[in-house]
């Protein structure tokens, strides 16, 4: 009864435990999935406000740009005189925008009037009060309009009074280009980004969503399709008419469901005016990764949770399942001890009486051994005497032995004397008998004593043996504990580094997060403070545009330590891929340089870039990757370089070790900056490390950026060596070999012309000049402005000018305009001279145009842009324009028949529009099975392509794919399938191919990657 109670107790104490572990464990779950949702939410709304902040810092550096150079042309037209009539007007505004990229230029009177000066006829604008407002208050604004052929126009006007042809008097003049190039410009469409942007009226209808138009407004598609998580739809939209009323913003995170599209997820969206405009741009974000993120999260906290549940359970049931063993081998032991003590007792009171007994005959032989001990004494004594006896007979019998020996060794004397004397022997033979006989007993004893020597040998023998096997087991079993000792020492050993390595990491991630929220709330603490500021300080356009920039920067820096921590994550899950594909070395270089220089010259430092020995300029390599790498390392050169200091980047080609398919191609970037530590070089490329020294404490990052680059590098087959030294500067050098691509230099090919080189740098003049003397060109170099001058002077004497020459524009002593103002003067205005720099054009356009200089020549100085350089000039020196890259924007699409299948409504109007703009007839499926159903309906030839979306429902585009190419009919194999698709990883591509697809074309769409693959397949 009681080893039951005792069972049912131990098993209740189980249960509750569980039930407590089980309890404590769910609500750590729910909490922390509570918490890290907070944490995602949060940080979505700091991306979404600092993406939002960068599209409206790229409008208004659009717009600033264009209404500078409109105001440029509007001060040619104030220079005419008062009395220049309207047809002088008309005349100088069709002259001075001929050559600029517009559409239209029109000229607005106070009744509503458009004079079209050049280009489209004007049919109207957005909002014409607003216009006449703004035009008479506050100077420049933006808007859109048509014209009258329906084409929509982002317009640009200005204040302006001039006479027009129909004898009124202007307000406002219009300038206006295609709506398409300012989507372009806003990257509306831009690839690789999360959120998507839409321009709005203030009554809600739409202006642009990347290239469609919406048919509801912006308040009805909230009612619609929006469910707040916080309010109701009508709530929401209120708050937005009012923010619109009062130039606020608005944001809202709520549930998007589109039935008809089958979409249901969660987005945050966000509404903010842009400035000098009518217009309100909508920010739109799904959560659709982010939920992704908290649902991991959430798993692997479950799974953790489980198992440690799992773990604490069987090891408590483990524990109560020994202690009932143990009890019940206690409780058998204990009962069996009480039989045996009460055997023991009964035995015990047996022989108490036989004790008793045994005493008495104890005292009977007690007498008995009295009397026998004294007759034992008298016995022992007579022992005695009778052992000494027996000493003395046995010393008596020794020297009988001894006596014996002797005579053997007589006898044997005698023997031998018998044989010389046989005629004595015979007298002594009966005493040699006997002799003879003493000498056998002597040997019988002899034998028997080694025989016993025999055997204690053999005993010896066989106990020596057994003490070596004791002594080889012993040193077995030392060996084996010595062994046993050392794999202690190390199992200790590592168990000590695991304990290091576990101290470690935590203290490096600890470490992290420190340093995470230390660079997450300084950038936070700008935006917050210089959002207090500007909020003060509103009527003060200089101050508020100041604490924008320095928002949008503070953004930027956020949003870069958010994909480091992404990029790092798909790191340590094995989700990040290389996306291979062609790739031209040129357009990278000149990409990086367009990225980096504006930050390069806020900082005030020096920038250059040198290229030598190109063996291959196009290569196959992920193009994405390779400049996030570069552009680390460049960020860091940045970073850590003062004002004034050096930064460049150079790149050379060597043959590879892998074979005439491949080339070592090398990249060097090189700073002046304060340089590393030994010890911090060691732990570079380790997670989550930063240098924790004084003199980076104000410089902000994650620790993640050489981490990711080292990664990546690996990825490509490629290295990275570092060479820094500390006030003296760093290099990152990086080694790659990377496939060539198939290429054919053979038409890059230039006359003998004489081309004069002038740069004060020795490796670009060397490498200018091979690569001119490769295409057929006679290059001279010189190294300063004055021995150019010279050198001019001289070919001119003799008759032998230079066809063009390329200037550095920084040289020391005289520089680039300087040389090329001097230049113009001596070879006259025909000669082409071009200026050669890494620094942006626009920012001395002004100063080279006037010092003569009629081209400009980026640098990184590849052969190809020498080549195409050099060929816009031809004999009678005139400029001719390559069309080559124009073929595609040419590719005519009319009376192409095109199957889309697509079921998102507004990708297939965007694709519907590029394509119907270019003259194609589209028939659109919305799925899959919808798309084989058409095609198969369809009399064969009928259709020319088919664009196949890869995620639709019904069935997919892989399988619709494989539907069609499994029809019996002639054009079922032959007709080209393009996916477009948003799965944009190498292995999405790798699938379309292998169902039977023809190319792969990744959204958001590219439209001339587009235009260049439908050539490709339609052009005979």
């Amino acid at each position: 009864m009681k080893k039951n109670n005792i069972r049912r107790m131990l098993i209740l104490g189980f249960l509750i435990i569980l039930v407590v572990a089980i309890l404590d464990f769910t609500w750590l779950v729910w909490y922390m999935n509570r918490e890290s949702d907070r944490d995602v939410q949060s940080i979505a709304k700091t991306y979404i406000r600092s993406i939002t902040a960068e599209e409206i810092y790229s409008y208004e550096a659009i717009a600033e740009i264009r209404l500078d150079q409109m105001q440029f042309l509007k001060n040619q037209l104030d220079s005419l005189r008062e009395e220049s009539s309207a047809q002088d007007i008309n005349s100088t505004i069709r002259r001075s925008v001929s050559f600029r990229d517009l559409e239209s230029v029109a000229l607005l009177s106070q009744s509503e009037t458009f004079q079209t000066s050049f280009g489209q006829e004007l049919k109207r604008v957005d909002d014409m009060d607003y216009l006449k407002k703004e035009l008479t208050t506050n100077g420049g604004v933006v808007m859109a309009a048509e014209s009258v052929e329906g084409e929509t126009y982002i317009t640009w006007a200005l204040p302006a009074s001039y006479p027009m042809l129909n004898g009124e008097t202007s307000i406002g003049i219009l300038f206006c280009r295609k709506m398409d190039q300012f989507i372009e410009k806003m990257h509306l469409e831009a690839d690789r980004t999360l959120a998507t942007f839409l321009l709005i009226r203030r009554d809600g209808s739409y202006v642009v969503t990347g290239t469609e138009t919406q048919e509801l407004t912006v308040f009805d598609k909230i009612l619609k399709y929006i469910k707040p998580i916080d309010s109701t739809p009508q709530q929401k939209v209120d708050e937005l008419k009012k923010a619109i009323e009062t130039d606020g913003s608005w944001d809202v995170t709520a549930l998007y469901n589109d039935s008809e599209r089958g979409i249901s997820e969660r987005r945050m969206i966000s509404a903010v005016p842009l400035p000098g405009s009518n217009w309100y741009l909508i920010t739109i974000l799904p959560y659709g990764v982010l939920d992704q993120a908290i649902d991991n999260m959430g798993q692997s906290r479950f799974f953790a949770t489980s198992t440690a549940v799992t773990i604490l359970s069987l090891a408590i049931l483990l524990v109560m399942i020994l202690y009932i063993i143990q009890s019940e081998k206690q409780r058998k032991a204990l009962e069996e001890a009480n039989i045996q003590a009460e055997k023991a007792k009964d035995e015990a009171e047996k022989e108490r009486a036989t004790a008793e007994k045994a005493k008495e005959e104890a005292e009977k032989e007690r007498s008995i051994a009295e009397n026998a001990k004294v007759e034992a004494d008298a016995a022992r004594d007579e022992a005695e005497k009778e052992r000494a006896i027996a000493e003395e007979a046995k010393e008596e019998a020794e020297k009988e032995r001894t006596i014996a020996e002797k005579a053997k060794e007589e006898a044997d004397a005698a023997r031998d004397e018998a044989e010389k004397e046989r005629a004595i022997a015979e007298e002594a033979k009966e005493e040699a008998e006997k002799e003879r006989a003493i000498a056998e007993d002597a040997k019988v004893e002899a034998d028997a004593a080694r025989d016993e020597a025999e055997k204690e040998r053999a005993i010896a023998e066989e106990a020596k043996e057994e003490a070596d096997a004791a002594r080889d087991e012993a040193e077995k079993e030392r060996a084996i504990a010595e062994e046993a000792k050392e794999e202690a020492e190390r199992e200790r050993a590592i168990a000590e580094e695991a304990k290091e390595d576990a101290i470690y990491a935590n203290k490096a991630k600890s470490d992290f997060l420190s340093n995470m929220s230390h660079d997450i709330r300084t950038p936070m603490n700008a935006i917050v403070g210089m959002t207090a500021i500007a909020t003060t300080h509103i009527d003060d356009k200089e101050r508020v545009r100041d604490c924008l920039k320095k928002i949008t920067l503070s953004g930027k820096q956020l949003l870069g330590l958010i994909n480091d921590v992404l990029d790092m994550s798909k790191i340590e899950s094995g989700k990040m891929t290389l996306n291979v594909e062609a790739l031209s070395l040129k357009q990278t270089m000149e990409t990086m340089c367009d990225i980096v220089r504006p930050q390069i010259r806020a900082n005030g430092q020096n920038f250059d870039i040198f290229i030598s020995n190109i063996l291959s300029e196009e290569v196959y390599c992920d193009s994405v990757r390779l400049n996030q790498v570069l552009l680390n390392f460049l960020s860091n050169a940045m970073k850590f370089t003062p004002k004034g200091g050096q930064i460049h980047i150079d790149l050379w080609q060597e043959p590879s070790e892998k074979g005439d398919d491949y080339v070592q191609t090398h990249f060097a970037v090189i700073d002046t900056g304060m340089g590393m530590t030994k010890e911090f070089q060691d732990k570079l490329f380790t997670a989550f490390e930063r240098e924790d020294n004084r003199r980076v404490q104000k410089t902000q990052g994650t620790g993640l950026g050489m981490t990711i680059s080292k990664f990546i590098v690996d990825a490509m087959g490629g290295q990275i060596q570092v060479k820094s030294e500390v006030g003296v500067g760093t290099t990152f050098h990086i080694i790659v070999d990377f496939e060539r691509v198939t290429e054919s230099e053979a038409d890059m090919k230039l006359p003998g012309w004489k081309v004069l080189v002038v740069d004060d740098n020795e490796d670009l003049r060397r490498t200018a000049a091979i690569s001119l003397e490769e295409l057929g060109a006679k290059p001279e170099t010189c190294r300063s402005g004055e021995e150019a001058l010279q050198k001019a002077i001289q070919a001119h004497e003799k008759g032998e000018d230079f066809f063009a020459a390329l200037v550095d524009y920084k040289m020391e002593g005289m520089n680039g305009i300087e040389t090329s103002k001097k230049l113009r003067e001596i070879l006259g205005k025909n000669v082409p001279i071009c200026l050669i720099s890494a620094y942006d054009w626009t920012e001395i356009e002004d100063e080279a145009g006037s010092a003569g200089i009629t081209g400009f020549i980026p640098k990184p100085l590849f052969k190809s842009t020498l080549y195409h350089e050099l060929r816009m000039f031809q004999e009678g020196r005139a400029r001719v324009k390559e069309d080559e890259d124009n073929i595609n924007l040419q590719f005519d699409l009319k009376e192409r028949k095109i199957l889309l299948a697509e079921d998102n409504d507004i990708n297939a109007e965007i694709a519907t529009m590029i394509l119907e703009e270019n003259g194609a007839e589209i028939e659109r499926a919305e799925d899959g099975k919808i798309a084989a159903e058409m095609f198969e309906m369809s009399k064969e030839g009928y259709y020319d392509v088919i664009l196949m979306d890869l995620r639709m429902p019904h069935m997919n585009g892989i399988e619709a794919t494989e539907a069609i190419r499994a029809l019996k009919r002639s054009d079922a194999g032959k007709i080209p399938i393009i996916a477009m698709t948003a799965d944009a990883f190498a292995e999405d591509a790798e699938k379309c191919l292998a169902a039977g697809m023809n190319a792969h074309l990744a959204k958001p769409i590219d439209v001339e990657q587009l235009k260049k693959t439908l050539a490709k397949f339609l052009t005979d």
